[in-house]
């Protein structure tokens, strides 16, 4: 015995590590380490819950703003990596509230506080918008002296990438119409708020969402919700900024709306409240028959003769009657039966209800009723209801009743059947029996049996060719036409020969995630199995060699061999279908600043694509300007996109751009018979791609001399300058012409008001005077000429001059000269 307790502790440990590989909880916190928010454990969006535990924490930080008394806070965050909704989820144990704060520890900012849940039932769920780049810190607050557990501590915080979707009828503006008489309309109430007013049965209404509807006639109309949460059913006229309510049901189900007005619109309010205050719901207006049962009183009580089948009625539109049985609290509708009891004094009374009640039953005259018994809806488990020691020949009388507290009163069919007690159908309970063989003398397999009870009878519980390990319990019931089960257990006795322990049996399971033709893992796993080590053949049992499984799919392969040793191994596939968030699809974007193009030239990378993948925006070698956007979007065959975007910022070289160029000459002057003058011309010729070129200093077409220095400076719109300077260097070939012309000259100068300008007679009057400024500007001034001795005298009114260097150039035939002079 001591070899099997060892060889079952081994199998016991390989079987926990690999369910361990599927278990999907990352990781938990105990205690009350992350009770500051120095503290905060990190979140990640679209991972399982983290566990956590309030056990010991204090509540630190600022105070919770949410209505009520709070002890025990623990502290979260998350750092967003992008811009949306994220909804944060707590399933805490007990009535928790949810702040939410940015910013850092020290300087604390409140967003969000949340108590939606007030009651402490489910634990938060809040939506929370959030920003790329920021942390935000959570802290989870338990509330106390309210409802909810004072004594849980325990929670699992989630955060997911999602955004809220509120019910599209949320609010009563946003009525949904209902059509009377026609298949029952889908809705949820999940994350509805509440709109006013609040309806008069329950104050603790929430979540609300809203229909309207309009009767064509005054028939009585039935609402039924079919809600799977504590709803509360509340009806008005008016409109939506004016409601007048008309009837209210707090316990939820269905309302009767009696005689309503034909063409009136109505509005259906349907609240959640307390314990479970959202959920779905399918509703239907259906018009409804006013006609009471036949048997609505004593006096019109059914007569049921013994030995028939039973009879079949409804209690549709009972009304409350006026006699009460001890065991009722309550007045409540009520239909009525009558019976003669036979000469054995003895009863059987099945009955078949759609709805639970209390029945009396009554000697006597209904003007005169003596209580004979009493009592609710009996167990049809445990047989009819059995009345003895009547009278034989006596008139009876059955009184059922609903049952209207603490639930709703409910209307439906009911089927009642009398027999002599001795006469009535033999009844037996139901009885389940099950078998366990042992196969191998090891695994063990279940065989069961019923008997009794109504049918159909429906089992659950272990199929023929399910096979159990030692020590495995067992449980199955089954269920009869009438709701009574019968359950029973047993714990798989098969035991392994002590010789086992020394055994070397093993198993090898390969797991493959199967893929499609782009990658995508499928959510299949192909999962082969094959035995090592023991002794002889090999038996196979449960997941065979080869079986494809799904993501989350449970398997279990045990291998015996000949000497009836076993090895099981057992896990839950681990191998999710392909979806976005496993994408490695990424973008990456640089961008190269070409000086010489005053533009960026883009760089786009793509990598972890599934298949081909298609671009939006811009694109590898798009040139863009300084301070341009630019955006990518990228998908690939999977479906998956992602994305990047940013703005040009570059410190371009302006002049690498324009290029700039000055190029600065001259010519040297020569007489007609080529003999240098001593002047030189200079030729200036400046570019620029950014235009915009002023030259400053000499200019192209000036006269210089001999021996002259010059200096020429250029600029371009982008203020890139270029300077040149040098000398002339014309040297001058001598003749007695030039020399008589040379004779020339100003006076006054420096120059007031007139300028003089003596000609001797070799030049004569034919000669060409221009007036320049230090630009070389052509300047107008009025002169005139007045005759000397060996000579003319032109005389100018420099009046109109400003202060400054200025140039007279005298040109005859050959002769070439520039006289300066200054006007003060």
């Amino acid at each position: 015995m001591k070899n099997l307790i060892q060889l079952f502790i081994g199998f016991s440990i390989s079987c926990i590590a690999a369910h361990s590989v599927a278990q999907p909880n990352g990781k938990a916190l105990s205690g009350a380490d992350n009770d500051d928010c120095s503290e905060a454990v990190l979140l990640l969006a679209g991972e399982a819950c983290t566990s956590g535990s309030a056990l010991g924490a204090l509540l630190t930080g600022p105070s919770v703003q949410c209505p009520g008394k709070y002890i025990q806070g623990i502290w979260y965050k998350y750092e967003s990596d992008f811009d949306g909704q994220i909804a944060v989820i707590t399933n805490a144990q007990y009535n928790d509230a949810l702040t939410v704060f940015e910013g850092s520890c020290a300087n604390l900012a409140e967003i969000l506080c949340d108590n939606r849940d007030e009651f402490g039932f489910e634990g938060e769920r809040s939506y929370v918008n959030v920003t790329s780049g920021k942390t935000y810190y959570l802290r989870i607050a338990k509330q106390i002296e309210y409802y909810g557990r004072d004594d849980q501590q325990g929670l699992c915080i989630a955060i997911e990438k999602r955004a809220p979707e509120y019910p599209v009828n949320d609010g009563c503006m946003n009525s949904k119409v209902l059509t009377i008489n026609t298949a029952c309309v889908e809705g949820s109430n999940l994350l509805a708020h509440f709109d006013q007013p609040i309806p008069s049965l329950n104050s603790w209404s929430r979540a609300d969402i809203w229909f309207s509807f309009t009767p064509t006639n005054n028939k009585h109309l039935e609402i039924v919700s079919n809600a799977n949460f504590a709803d509360v059913l509340t009806v008005y006229t008016g409109n939506c900024t004016n409601l007048n309510e008309v009837k209210c049901e707090d316990l939820g189900g269905r309302i009767v709306l009696q005689n309503p007005t034909p063409n009136a619109t109505y509005y259906l309010q349907v609240t959640g409240y307390f314990a479970s205050l959202e959920g779905n719901l399918c509703i239907e207006i259906l018009e409804r028959s006013d006609q009471t049962p036949t048997n609505d009183d004593c006096m019109q009580a059914i007569s049921l003769e013994l030995g028939r089948e039973c009879t079949r009625t409804s209690n549709l539109n009972a009304r409350a009657g006026t006699i009460k049985s001890k065991c009722m609290v309550y007045a409540a509708p009520d239909i009525w039966y009558s019976f003669i009891a036979p000469q054995e004094r003895e009863v059987a009374v099945s009955i078949e209800s759609g709805f639970l009640y209390q029945y009396g039953l009554y000697g006597g005259s209904c003007a005169s009723l003596a209580e004979i018994s009493c009592g609710p809806s009996p167990d049809p488990c445990q047989g009819p209801l059995v009345f003895r020691n009547l009278t034989a020949g006596a008139k009876y009388y059955l009184q059922i009743a609903n049952l209207t507290r603490p639930i709703h009163a409910a209307e439906a069919e009911i089927c009642l059947r009398v027999d002599a007690l001795s006469l009535a159908p033999a009844f037996e309970a139901l009885s389940l029996e099950i078998e366990e063989e042992c196969l191998h003398g090891i695994l063990g397999r279940i065989s069961y049996s019923v008997s009794g009870g109504k049918a159909p009878v429906v089992y659950t519980g272990p199929a023929p060719e399910e096979i159990f390990l030692p020590g495995t319990e067992i449980l199955a019931f089954v269920e009869d036409a009438s709701g009574c089960r019968d359950f029973q257990s047993r714990r798989i006795s098969c035991t392994p020969p002590s010789r086992c322990a020394k055994s070397d049996l093993g198993l090898q399971i390969e797991r493959e995630c199967l893929m499609d033709s782009i990658g995508r893992a499928t959510g299949e796993v192909l999962l082969r199995i094959r035995g090592t080590g023991g002794s002889g053949a090999y038996f196979y049992y449960g997941t065979a060699d080869s079986t494809v499984l799904s993501h989350g799919d449970h398997y279990q392969a045990v291998i015996i061999d000949s000497d009836s040793c076993y090895v099981v191994e057992e896990g839950q596939i681990d191998c999710p279908p392909f979806d976005c968030s496993q994408s490695k699809l990424s973008i990456t974007a640089q961008y190269e600043c070409i000086d010489t193009l005053l533009r960026a030239r883009l760089e786009v990378d793509i990598t972890g694509n599934l298949g081909n993948y298609s671009i939006q925006g811009n694109r590898s070698g798009d040139l863009l300007e300084q301070g341009a956007a630019y955006s990518v979007n990228v998908t690939d065959d999977a479906g998956c996109s992602t994305s990047i975007s940013g703005i040009i910022n570059c410190h371009f070289d302006s002049c690498a751009f324009a290029r700039p160029e000055l190029l600065v000459d001259y010519t040297c002057v020569t007489d007609t018979a080529g003999n240098r003058t001593g002047l030189a011309i200079l030729s200036i010729d400046a570019s620029s791609f950014a235009g915009g070129i002023v030259v400053s200093g000499h200019q192209d077409g000036d006269t210089l001399k001999h021996g002259e220095g010059f200096l020429v400076t250029m600029a371009d719109s982008f203020g890139c300058t270029l300077q040149d300077s040098g000398t002339i260097d014309c040297v001058p070939v001598v003749n007695e012409g030039a020399i008589a012309h040379s004779k020339a000259f100003l006076y006054p100068n420096p120059a007031g008001l007139a300028l003089n300008l003596y000609l001797p007679e070799a030049l004569g009057e034919k000669c060409s005077i221009n007036l320049l400024d230090h630009l070389g500007r052509t300047l107008s001034l009025p002169n005139h000429l007045e005759h000397h001795r060996n000579g003319t005298v032109r005389v100018f009114d420099t009046g109109s001059l400003q202060q400054g260097l200025y140039l007279v150039r005298i040109t005859k035939n050959e002769f070439y000269t520039i006289l300066r002079f200054i006007k003060t």
